[in-house]
C-alpha cells in the first residue's frame, strides 16, 4: 500500500498493534482488514441510548460546519446516509456537491433508483453516491471524476476504528488528497478505554491519533468529546474546573439533570468540555501549511 510519505517512527510503533491485541467487550469478532457493521436507525428503537443520540447530535454539528454550496465528501458514509439525510432537512446548508462512499449497499441509492424507475424521482439531484465503493483503492476514480483538493468538508464519522492502521493512514492521505487547501476535516472515532467494542478493528487513545494526524500533514483545529459516562464527566469537571465552587455548581446542574433525564441523554451533555474523559471524541481539522 503506498502512502503519500512513510509513516514516522513513532507512527510505527502506534500501528505496531494491529488491534488483535485489543481486549473487547464482550465477544470476539474476525474482521479482516474492514468491518462493515453500522449504526441502523432501529436499532436502538425503544431506548434513549447513549450512541445513538450521541451519533444524532455529532451529525447535528456537523450541520452547522457546513454553509450552502459547499462540496461535501463522506467516505465510509454507511447504509443510512445519516448525514445526508440531515442535511436534506435544513435548506440553508445544502452543498452544491455531497458525495457519499461506503463499502457496503447504501439504502438511499437503491431507494432512489426505485423513485427513477417510477418515474418519482423527487431525491436530491445534488448527492453522489458511491455504494460498494472502496475509498482508498478506487481513490483514483474519485479523483478523475471531482478532481482532487476540491472539497470544503470530508466528514468522516465512525469509520477509522473499523479499519486496520495501515489502511486508516491510507484513509486519511486519501481524505488530505480530497481536501481543499483552506477546507476542513470533521473526524470522529472512540477512544480507546482498555476494552475495544467487539466490531472495532483497532482503537486509539487520544495522544495515538493525535500523533498520527500530526504525521499524514494534520492540525487540530479544535476537539470534543461526542460521549461520556456520568463518573467520566464528573472526574473531567473536577480535573479542568481549579475553582472547586465553580466545579461543584456545575455538577449540581448536572446531577440535578440526571435526575429526571437519563444517563443514555446526559451522556453527551457536559463530553465536549471533556474530551480528555470521553469514550468518543470529534476533531475538527485542517491542513498543515
Amino acid at each position: 500500500m503506498t502512502l503519500l510519505i512513510p509513516p514516522s517512527e513513532a507512527v510505527k510503533a502506534i500501528i505496531a498493534d494491529d488491534g488483535s491485541d485489543q481486549p473487547t467487550a464482550g465477544r470476539t469478532v474476525d474482521h479482516g482488514e474492514y468491518d462493515t457493521t453500522s449504526l441502523t436507525p432501529g436499532q436502538y428503537q425503544y431506548a434513549v441510548h447513549r450512541d445513538w443520540i450521541g451519533h444524532w447530535t455529532r451529525w447535528a454539528w456537523a450541520g452547522r460546519q457546513l454553509k450552502k454550496g459547499m462540496r461535501v465528501l463522506e467516505p465510509g458514509c454507511g447504509p443510512e446516509s445519516m448525514l445526508l439525510r440531515h442535511i436534506q432537512t435544513n435548506s440553508s446548508i445544502i452543498p452544491s456537491l455531497y458525495v457519499g462512499v461506503d463499502l457496503n449497499r447504501i439504502k438511499f441509492e437503491t431507494d432512489r433508483r426505485a423513485k427513477v424507475a417510477a418515474g418519482k424521482d423527487r431525491t436530491c439531484k445534488w448527492a453522489d453516491l458511491w455504494p460498494e465503493t472502496n475509498f482508498v483503492t478506487d481513490l483514483d476514480k474519485l479523483i478523475d471524476t471531482y478532481g482532487a483538493g476540491t472539497f470544503d468538508r470530508i466528514c468522516s464519522f465512525e469509520v477509522y476504528e473499523h479499519i486496520t492502521p495501515m489502511i486508516g493512514l491510507a484513509y486519511l492521505d486519501a481524505c488530505r488528497v480530497m481536501l481543499a487547501d483552506d477546507g476542513q476535516l470533521l473526524l470522529s472515532t472512540p477512544v480507546f478505554n482498555g476494552k475495544k467494542a467487539a466490531n472495532h478493528v483497532r482503537e486509539y487513545k487520544v495522544d495515538e491519533l493525535a500523533t498520527i494526524l500530526d504525521d499524514r500533514g494534520f492540525e487540530v483545529i479544535d476537539r470534543f468529546g461526542t460521549f461520556a459516562s456520568v463518573h467520566d464527566v464528573r472526574r473531567g469537571i473536577r480535573e479542568m474546573i481549579e475553582d472547586e465552587a465553580v466545579a461543584d455548581g456545575v455538577l449540581e446542574v448536572y446531577e440535578r439533570c440526571r435526575e429526571f433525564l437519563s444517563d443514555g441523554l446526559l451522556a453527551g451533555m457536559l463530553s465536549p468540555i471533556v474530551p480528555d474523559h470521553s469514550r468518543n471524541c470529534t476533531w475538527l481539522l485542517r491542513k498543515k501549511v
